[in-house]
């Protein structure tokens, strides 16, 4: 009777999406109960939970899926590669290694980690959006009241500071000003369509040149409205 052991590094990574997982349980819970407060009830507002722990569990849960299709991608790799060496002796792994190893693909994978990760920050900034229903303040695409960026004294309005010295206004309209929290959100879609497209059109040149310099700024503001929808895709 054969018997197959796991290797110690796939081991690991399958006990660590399964703390992941229990872990996800118990961080909705705590960002839920962030909303379950008596003074919800007694003044009859409406619930909500709390866009730091909102966007904590959003985050957790692409970092825990990304971890998932990371090990699925490299079981897949490692079967191709063993059926390979076997097919064609170690020379096909001597030549994809060298092939791995070039300049232009190791480009070519920086561009797709820059992608990835913008894409990442995409998501968690939009969780801030939806926390603080941010999405409610300007409802109009792609300007803000008429304007591609609103106002300085809303995009850092003082009243968000909790020091006396104001040095933590900066980073608390980011995370606590809807109109910051939205205005970041369209910014980080705009960048991570551009750097997907530049990654596409390695790809595929021809196809995607003209699609991504087209000459109407409508287009280009139907793109980005999109934009998300396209890279989950």
């Amino acid at each position: 009777m054969t018997r197959y052991r796991l290797p110690r590094s796939l081991q690991l990574k399958l006990l660590a999406i399964g703390a992941g997982i229990g872990a996800q349980g118990a961080l909705g819970w705590f960002m839920v109960k962030s909303g379950l407060d008596e003074q919800i009830i007694t003044d009859k507002a409406v619930p909500r939970v709390s866009q730091y722990r909102l966007a904590a569990h959003l985050s957790a849960a692409l970092a825990l899926y990304v971890g998932m299709v990371y090990t699925a991608v490299g079981l897949r790799r490692d079967v191709k590669m063993t059926g390979a060496v076997n097919a064609g002796g170690s020379d096909v792994v001597a030549k994809l290694n060298t092939v791995l190893s070039s300049p232009a693909v190791k480009r070519y994978r920086a561009l797709v980690y820059l992608a990835a990760g913008m894409v990442f920050f995409t998501a968690s900034s939009g969780a801030f959006v939806a926390g603080l229903d941010a999405g409610l303040v300007y409802n109009e695409f792609p300007t803000m009241g008429g304007r591609l960026v609103p106002p300085t004294d809303e995009l850092l309005d003082t009243r968000y500071a909790k020091r006396s010295d104001k040095k933590d206004n900066w980073w608390r309209n980011m995370l606590e000003n809807p109109v910051t929290a939205q205005f970041d959100h369209r910014l980080f879609v705009s960048l991570s369509r551009r750097i997907y497209g530049i990654r596409l059109m390695c790809r595929q040149p021809r196809l995607l040149r003209s699609s991504f310099h087209s000459p109407s700024s409508h287009d280009h503001a139907l793109f980005d409205q999109f934009c998300p929808s396209l890279l989950a895709n």
